[in-house]
């Protein structure tokens, strides 16, 4: 919550505690006869009979807590910020922050260019290990990399090419190899 939500808050309390003394001192008071009227007796009855000494006791500690709830609104009033602040002050804070901001930003792409390095390190040390073993099917999850070509697929390619049908069939395998951002998927690591 902050100073400004704090502050009406207090304020708020003050003036419910005062209406609601003033209203309970009203309850308790005997009505008073005006000038040539009969006194009429109270409409209601308070919660129970007062005495000098309750209401004395009563008023002490109301006295109490609005004192308390004053000096908590002037903390908070201390630490509302100073009215004289300039326009130039502020706006050095602004640019303060700006700045923090691209630093931040700029600590961020570097982060990312080195986990990229990483994972191109990452990824040829897999194609080395799989180049050294024997398991080719296992490369392909890590690094696809085109596979030669028979030459009976190679003239059914060029078929298709040529009549123009396998254009749209080409351009689905491929996009099935790529996924968006021009990247190759690659397997996740299994230990």
């Amino acid at each position: 919550m902050d100073v400004y939500n704090q502050l009406q808050e207090k304020l708020n309390d003050i003036t419910h505690r005062f209406a609601h003394e003033a209203r309970y001192f009203q309850l308790c008071s005997p009505p008073e006869a005006l000038a040539g009227e009969e006194v009429h007796e109270a409409p209601s009855k308070p919660p129970f009979e007062e005495t000098k000494e309750s209401l004395l006791e009563r008023a002490k500690n109301s006295a109490h807590a609005i004192v308390a709830l004053n000096v908590q609104v002037e903390q908070l009033l201390g630490t509302l910020p100073a009215d004289d602040v300039g326009e130039q002050e502020q706006l050095a804070v602004l640019e303060a922050l700006i700045r923090e901001n691209k630093e931040a930003g700029n600590a961020i792409r570097e982060e990312r260019a080195r986990v990229k390095d990483l994972l191109g390190h990452v990824q040829c040390a897999m194609v080395d290990v799989c180049d050294r073993s024997d398991q080719v099917a296992s490369c392909e999850l890590w690094c696809p990399r085109p596979r030669p070509e028979a030459p009976a697929e190679a003239a059914v390619k060029a078929e298709m090419n040529a009549d123009g049908a396998g254009e749209a069939n080409a351009e689905g395998a491929a996009s099935d190899a790529v996924q968006p951002g021009g990247e190759q998927a690659i397997a996740p690591v299994v230990k």
